[in-house]
């Protein structure tokens, strides 16, 4: 099975644009990213418009995604879900890259194509990425390993002595005159 592979010629949009809804299973997905994994399906929805001059592509994504926490390294699952606004210009109208440009918000969500074709697999791709937290815990409770002896402390207490570290004691005589 291959990957997902769907595009857009823009010069066929006609006034009513372009809707799709597609439901891709996880090894469908090119994603070349060993920090999570996708779980199941990703359900994905947009309503392409716009000309040759600007596109517009309205939609939203939701799966799930299996990630390693980042306190405790236990695998868990997440769902993902968001909608996107992008706007797509050709990219004749691209800033040249030894150019240095001021960016606003708004350009946040500008997109260059080139040609007349929009390829619905990068967008799924890229907010994909956009909704995977940047720091991943498995839950708000989460204690994590213990420092010394790697004891994951969510399932089990550790055996290390609780002392603490010296260099601190010359601020605790501090405190206690």
């Amino acid at each position: 099975m291959g990957y997902y592979r769907e595009s857009v010629d823009v010069k066929n949009l006609g006034p009513k644009g372009y809707q799709v809804t597609r439901s891709i299973k996880a090894e469908e997905i090119d994603l070349a990213e060993d920090n999570f994994k996708i779980v199941g399906e990703i359900v994905f929805s947009c309503n392409i418009s716009g000309n040759e001059f600007k596109i517009q592509a309205d939609g939203t994504l939701s799966g799930e995604v299996e990630l390693m926490c980042d306190r405790c390294s236990r695998i868990y699952t997440q769902k993902i879900a968001g909608s996107f606004s992008l706007i797509y210009l050709p990219i004749i109208y691209c800033p040249a890259d030894k150019e240095e440009v001021r960016l606003y918000e708004k350009d946040l969500e500008v997109s260059y194509f080139d040609g007349e074709i929009i390829e619905l697999h990068e967008i799924i791709r890229e907010q994909i990425l956009l909704m995977v937290p940047i720091k991943n815990i498995c839950t708000e409770k989460c204690k994590g390993l213990c420092s010394k002896c790697g004891v994951n402390l969510n399932e089990e207490e550790c055996q290390c002595e609780k002392g603490s570290d010296e260099r601190w004691n010359a601020l605790r005589k501090l405190i206690h005159k």
